[in-house]
């Protein structure tokens, strides 16, 4: 399944008038001048398909402001809308969807319609109210609409199709971290660990903290913190000031996980705030890539009779030149072209 259309009325820079998209290949671009709704675009895909709720968020800035405009706006409301069709050996992907298929004639290859519908009223609250719906559209492109044929999509059919964001401002250090939504949680959250190796994690921590504590500077640093601890309190609830590596559970360690670069012809490794903004813009897609393929490997190998992935996957990449030399632009084409082909 892919994204064949993509349909944008009265967005960011859209208008009423609406723009239109279609897409005829796997892997797509959006080339334009500056301030030509290039980013809007992309904005529009995240809006509907997000993998937060922060990036699916409507907010009044969302909505277009008619150049024309000369008095305070009462109402707006905006529109995007995709087409999605089905390759034939996709079989697998058309259950869910096949009560909301139209067609637009005999002979016709079905096709689906998600339409997300805002609309931004003034009120007493500075930023007004938004009421926003995600919708199956149930009748062809041509057809006249009435309101029996919209349909909310299921809040457990948003994962079927999610979009990955990959921004002009490349912050690779911000993907690394272990933090919920972060590329590296994505992966990493997916270990198995056992009771036995964790019950061996915990132990080794413990070891480190027993060999700083038999340090004769280190006992005398906690001694002293013990004892002015105890002058400014009676409690003895927290008696003692305890120093150590904070946390010996598997979370805590990996929240201090970080990447580095050698041979870097100094003596120290490279962190990833070292590298220059070209190799930083490199390494971010470099996350990104790795995380989809891993993603595709860890599918296959396991079974997910419980757990739901996406059917469709897009890879949405902003400025995906910005940085980068013009000889290795031909290689990260080629690279996303890898990926968009799995």
């Amino acid at each position: 399944m892919r994204i064949a259309k993509l349909t944008i009325k009265n967005f960011r820079s859209f208008g009423r008038e609406g723009s239109v998209f279609n897409f005829h290949h796997k892997l797509n671009a959006f080339i334009g001048s500056n301030s030509a709704g290039k980013t809007s675009a992309l904005e529009a895909l995240r809006k509907m398909f997000g993998v937060s709720f922060a990036e699916r968020e409507i907010i009044r800035e969302d909505f277009h402001i008619n150049e024309e405009q000369t008095t305070p706006l009462e109402i707006a409301e905006l529109s995007i809308e995709v087409k999605i069709e089905f390759d034939d050996d996709e079989v697998q992907t058309i259950p869910p969807y096949f009560g909301y298929m139209v067609v637009d004639g005999e002979g016709t290859n079905p096709y689906l319609r998600i339409r997300l519908e805002a609309k931004w009223t003034k009120s007493f609250s500075a930023n007004g109210d938004v009421d926003a719906k995600l919708l199956y559209i149930k009748c062809a492109e041509e057809e006249e609409e009435t309101d029996d044929v919209k349909d909310p999509v299921p809040n457990h059919q948003r994962a079927y199709i999610e979009v990955f964001y990959v921004p002009a401002i490349r912050r690779p250090s911000e993907q690394i971290r272990y933090a919920s939504g972060s590329i590296l949680h994505r992966v990493l959250k997916r270990l198995k660990m056992d009771e036995t190796f964790q019950e061996e994690f915990e132990a080794s921590i413990a070891s480190i903290n027993d060999h700083f504590k038999s340090l004769p500077e280190f006992k005398d640093i906690q001694h002293t913190l013990t004892c002015f601890w105890e002058k400014f309190h009676k409690d003895q609830r927290y008696k003692e000031a305890i120093l150590g590596f904070g946390g010996s559970d598997i979370n805590t360690i990996l929240k201090n996980i970080e990447v580095s670069f050698s041979p870097t012809g100094l003596h120290r490794k490279f962190q990833i705030d070292d590298l220059g903004e070209g190799y930083r813009s490199l390494f971010y897609l470099t996350l990104v890539c790795s995380l989809l393929q891993l993603e595709n490997q860890l599918d296959d190998a396991e079974d997910h009779t419980d757990v739901q992935r996406p059917f469709l996957t897009v890879l949405a990449i902003e400025e995906p030149e910005n940085h980068i030399a013009p000889q290795l632009l031909g290689r990260v084409i080629s690279i996303l072209l890898g990926i968009a082909n799995q």
